[in-house]
C-alpha cells in the first residue's frame, strides 16, 4: 500500500511539472527570444517555428500541388529541420531555465572544489567541460597552457612566406608587426609544470628567427602571472586598458621608425576614469563563473577627427554613454564590447590635422581599444578585420586606400599562426 502511494506522488509530481511548463508560457505571453548574456547568445523563441512555408505547403496539396508540399514536409520534418529547432526552443524557453544552470554550476564548482581541497594546485578547474582555470590566489580565470605542435611551424612558414611577398609586392611600403602575447602561450603560466609539451613562447621565437628582413616586430611581453594580471582582465580574453596603453606606447615607437615627424603619444593613461562598473568577460560567461572584477570607463580625450563605415559616419565607441551612467546593468553583459564598440569589417578614422601620412592596422577585436589611439598619429587610419573577408587582396586595397604603413596586431592566430588570416599580395 505504502509503495503504491509513493508511486501515485510520483506521478502527480511528474504530471504537474509536465503541465506546468505549458501554463507556464500560455500565462507568460510572447515567448521573449532575447539575448542571453549570461551565455553569449540570442536566445530562439516560439516565434522562430513560424514562416516555415506549412500554410504555402498545404495551399500546394490542395490545389494539386504535390511536390512543392512534399518539399516542405521532407525539408521540415524528414530532415527533421522542424524537430531541432523546437528543441532548441523548448530548451531555451524552459521556466527559470537559467536559474537551474546557475544552480547546477554552483554545484558543480562545488565538487571540483571539494576534490581539490587538500592540493596545493594553484589552479583548479573552473567546470568540468572547458579547459579554463580559475588562479586560486589572486582570483582569475585563465586559459589552460597552449600544447606545442611541430606542424604548427609549417603554419607559420607559410606565414613568413605570405609577408615576404607582401613587402616584396610593395617595397613602398612599412610592414610592422605587434604581438599580443598572452599567459598559455608562456612558462609563467601558474600550471606550466602539470602539463606536458608546453609551447612557452617558441612558435614566437621561430617566428621572429625566420622573419623576413625590414619586417619591424615588437610585442607585449608577459614574463610572470603579474604581468598577466596587469594587463589582462581578469574573467575575460582580451587586454585590458593598462595592456593596450603599454602596447600603444611601444607601437608608436616602432611606427616612429620610419615616420620622422610622428607627433607626440597621447596620455594613454589620462583617459581611463575612476567610474568602474562590475565586470564578468568571456571566460566567466564561458563557465557561468560568478567571479567579477571592475571594469574601467575610458575617455577619449582625441583631436577632432571623424570615423566611417562604408563611407557613413559613426559613433565609434560608446565612451560618452558609459560616462553618463547609460549602460546594461546584466551582470554578464559584454562591457569590452558595450565600451569599445563592435567589430567592424572596415573602419575609417580621418583627423584633418594630423601630417598626410595614412595607416592600416589589421587585427580583430583586441584592436578597438587600441585603434583610436594610433589613428590619433595619422591623417587617415583604416582598420581592417580580416575575419570578414574570405579572400583579402591587400593590392587592391591600396588601389583605393593608399597608406604608407601597415600594422599587423593580434595573438598568434592573427600575426603568425593561421592559414585563415593569409593576405594577397
Amino acid at each position: 500500500m505504502q509503495r503504491n502511494t509513493s508511486s501515485f506522488l510520483i506521478l502527480i509530481l511528474f504530471f504537474s511539472v509536465l503541465l506546468f511548463v505549458p501554463l507556464y508560457w500560455t500565462v507568460r505571453g510572447e515567448s521573449p527570444a532575447a539575448l542571453s548574456w549570461l551565455e553569449g547568445r540570442q536566445l530562439a523563441g516560439f516565434d522562430s517555428l513560424g514562416h516555415r512555408g506549412f500554410v504555402s505547403g498545404l495551399t500546394d496539396v490542395m490545389t494539386g500541388d504535390f511536390d512543392q508540399g512534399l518539399l516542405v514536409i521532407r525539408e521540415q520534418f524528414i530532415k527533421r529541420a522542424f524537430q531541432q529547432d523546437l528543441e532548441t526552443v523548448l530548451s531555451d524557453q524552459f521556466p527559470f531555465r537559467q536559474a537551474f544552470i546557475k544552480t547546477a554550476k554552483a554545484v558543480d564548482r562545488t565538487l571540483i572544489r571539494l576534490a581539490y581541497g587538500l592540493t596545493s594546485d594553484p589552479a583548479i578547474p573552473a567546470d568540468r567541460l572547458s579547459d579554463i582555470y580559475i588562479n586560486r590566489k589572486p582570483a582569475a580565470l585563465l586559459a589552460r597552457p597552449e600544447p606545442y605542435r611541430q606542424a604548427y611551424l609549417e603554419v607559420i612558414d607559410q606565414r613568413i612566406l605570405n609577408y615576404q611577398a607582401l613587402m616584396d609586392q610593395h617595397p613602398e611600403t612599412n610592414f610592422y608587426v605587434y604581438y599580443i602575447e598572452r599567459i598559455q602561450n608562456v612558462a609563467a603560466h601558474p600550471l606550466d609544470a602539470f602539463f606536458d609539451n608546453r609551447e612557452r613562447g617558441r612558435y614566437y621565437d621561430y617566428f621572429l628567427r625566420h622573419r623576413p628582413e625590414g619586417l619591424g616586430v615588437a610585442k607585449l611581453d608577459i614574463l610572470s602571472v603579474e604581468d598577466h594580471l596587469a594587463y589582462f582582465y581578469r574573467t575575460d580574453h582580451h587586454w585590458n586598458m593598462t595592456g593596450v596603453c603599454h602596447a600603444y606606447d611601444e607601437i608608436i615607437s616602432l611606427l616612429a621608425q620610419d615616420y620622422a615627424h610622428m607627433p607626440e603619444p597621447l596620455p594613454c593613461e589620462g583617459f581611463l576614469t575612476e567610474k568602474f562598473i562590475t565586470f564578468r568577460g568571456s571566460l566567466a560567461r564561458r563557465t557561468f563563473s560568478p567571479i567579477s572584477e571592475p571594469f574601467t570607463i575610458v575617455d577619449y580625450d582625441l583631436p577632432p577627427h571623424e570615423v566611417y563605415e562604408n563611407g557613413q559616419p559613426i559613433t565609434y565607441s560608446n565612451s560618452a554613454a558609459y560616462l553618463a551612467g547609460t549602460y546594461p546593468e546584466d551582470p554578464y553583459y559584454n562591457h569590452y564590447e558595450g565600451e569599445f564598440g563592435r567589430d567592424y569589417a572596415l573602419v575609417e578614422f580621418v583627423f584633418p590635422a594630423n601630417p598626410d601620412r595614412s595607416l592600416l592596422v589589421i587585427g580583430n577585436s583586441y584592436d578597438n581599444a587600441l585603434v583610436p589611439l594610433l589613428a590619433a598619429h595619422y591623417r587617415q587610419t583604416y582598420n581592417v578585420d580580416l575575419r570578414y573577408y574570405r579572400d583579402f587582396s591587400l593590392s587592391a586595397f591600396l588601389t583605393t586606400h593608399p597608406v604608407e604603413d601597415i600594422l599587423v596586431v593580434g595573438e598568434n592566430s592573427i600575426v603568425f599562426g593561421s592559414e585563415n588570416y593569409l593576405i594577397q599580395p
